[in-house]
């Protein structure tokens, strides 16, 4: 029996591939985001400590409130990663969406093309059987 070989099958394998890459680029983006939204939490929580009252000479109130505006400027310049991020995030993901819209289809096409080939297959299969039995029946 033939063997059936889809003729976009490469390309079927690279889109598939690229996929698989561009699934990896939005994971790792993901992980990003987490990780600058684990940092602002602790920077908020550093605000937190910061801000509770005690009895401070003047040099360590100044440390304590320079130490705050910094954390709050961090906060700012985190935020402003994690958008830019996010908008990476969606561009990827949008991309992967493509991506998965391809390979189906190349799927779907490989698939038809593959049932064609099988009933072409079977067609040749049952000429030859019919062949076969009219040359039994004419040496009978």
């Amino acid at each position: 029996m033939p063997v059936f070989r889809f003729r976009l099958g490469r390309i079927l394998e690279l889109k598939e591939r690229l996929r698989e890459a561009k699934r990896a680029e939005l994971l790792s983006v993901e992980r990003e985001i987490e990780a600058r939204n684990r940092r602002i939490e602790a920077l908020e929580e550093e605000i937190r400590r910061l801000e509770t009252t005690s009895l401070l000479s003047g040099e360590e109130l100044k440390a304590r409130y320079n130490r705050f505006e910094l954390a709050v400027v961090e906060i700012e310049r985190v935020r402003e990663e994690i958008y830019e991020l996010e908008k990476k995030r969606k561009q990827l993901l949008k991309e992967l969406v493509d991506m998965e819209k391809e390979v189906k289809m190349l799927d779907k096409l490989r698939d038809r093309k593959k049932g064609e080939f099988l009933k072409d297959v079977l067609r040749e299969e049952m000429k030859f059987l019919d062949e076969l039995a009219q040359r039994s029946r004419g040496y009978e």
